[in-house]
């Protein structure tokens, strides 16, 4: 592992193919890796290389790995007439000649007779390790720029990404604060002054802005608006029969009772009552619950968001409890509704409990 601070290896460059010698002399060279606060440069010094007229050499540096013998092409050769030649250049120690390798991953570096790559014999003058001698020869095959992706674009991909992601994100929750802040004090400010006909001329508006949002699909909207006639008479029964059939009351007090036994437990503090978490449709079996209880922009809304409400008990009575952050906002369409306590989940100092009525 190279310091990105400073670090400076030093490799011998020696003969490995022979008969590329200018004279008797063999050739040789040296390769300098130097890193700078993460800049790294790397000179080469190559003499005695005989100039051919018939190939070209090719400077690789070699990234050996148990399957694969990658070679980085960093410099054509090109010695003059007494063989010598030198090189140099700046590098990323974290993206190696712009090919995405770390230098780290170069085990050789060699000069290699360009025209002779793709054949079974890898003819090369020059050879020189970072560490040990490997065998690199059998498995080589240079990387075409082809074959990777720039950096630079890798990077623009990912950043146009996480904008597009940023900006989704943005969207929604623009739409969620537009909701809580202004769409929902409006819909429970609402003067009694006013005509119905009025109330109901801008309830269907907020409405389609809840659609438009997501929150609630159109058969929502139109079972909250018109209802379904048999729906309202069979809760109409329903809620009749709570009140005056002590049978139906015995039957729906075992069915309770069963809830308290199946349903998971939640505990709230300061509350010495049971509490079980519940899905909305179990409330109707509550005795004399008042169904304009939960059948609200307020109860529908939290339970759109939580997917659960909480049914509490006591010696003396059933309670309803709606999942919210409690905020000073909130307490007034709260309370419009019945729902004139909070109780929070945990004494953790965040706002996170249930807006609590009885029934």
């Amino acid at each position: 592992m190279y310091n990105r601070k400073y670090d400076k290896i030093l490799i011998q460059l020696k003969q490995d193919t022979l008969g590329y010698s200018l004279n008797e002399r063999p050739a040789s060279g040296s390769c300098s890796l130097e890193i700078k606060n993460n800049m790294g440069t790397l000179r080469i010094y190559i003499k005695d290389l005989k100039k051919s007229k018939i190939f070209n050499y090719k400077l690789y540096g070699i990234c050996v790995k148990k399957s694969t013998s990658e070679g980085i092409p960093i410099c054509d050769i090109t010695p003059d007439k007494t063989g010598f030649f030198e090189y140099r250049c700046d590098f990323s120690p974290d993206n190696f000649m712009q090919f995405n390798k770390k230098i780290e991953d170069i085990n050789v570096f060699s000069v290699i007779c360009e025209n002779n790559t793709e054949t079974s014999q890898i003819l090369s003058p020059l050879c020189g390790y970072t560490d040990m001698k490997i065998n690199w020869k059998s498995k080589f095959k240079p990387i075409e720029e082809n074959d990777i992706i720039d950096i630079n674009e890798y990077k623009e991909i990912l950043e146009n990404k996480e904008n597009t992601i940023s900006v989704a994100e943005k969207i929604c929750c623009d739409n969620n604060k537009e909701y809580e802040e202004d769409i929902l004090p409006e819909l429970f400010s609402a003067k009694t002054s006013e005509t119905f006909s009025n109330l109901t001329k801008k309830f269907r508006e907020e409405m389609n802005l809840l659609e438009s949002f997501g929150i609630f699909t159109k058969e929502d909207i139109n079972r909250i608006m018109n209802g379904d006639s048999n729906t309202t008479a069979k809760n109409h029964k329903e809620l009749t029969d709570f009140t005056t059939n002590p049978q139906c009351n015995v039957n729906n007090s075992k069915d309770i009772d069963l809830l308290f036994v199946d349903n998971k437990k939640v505990s709230l503090h300061n509350s010495d009552m049971d509490w079980i978490i519940c899905d909305l449709n179990e409330a109707y079996l509550l005795p004399q619950l008042n169904i304009s209880c939960i059948k609200n922009v307020f109860v529908e809304y939290s339970y759109k968001k939580y997917s659960h409400i909480i049914i509490g008990k006591n010696k003396n009575n059933y309670y309803i409890g709606i999942p919210d952050l409690y905020e000073e906002t909130s307490l007034e369409q709260a309370k419009s509704i019945g729902f004139n306590d909070f109780i929070k989940k945990n004494n953790d100092g965040t706002n996170w409990g249930y807006w609590v009525t009885a029934v």
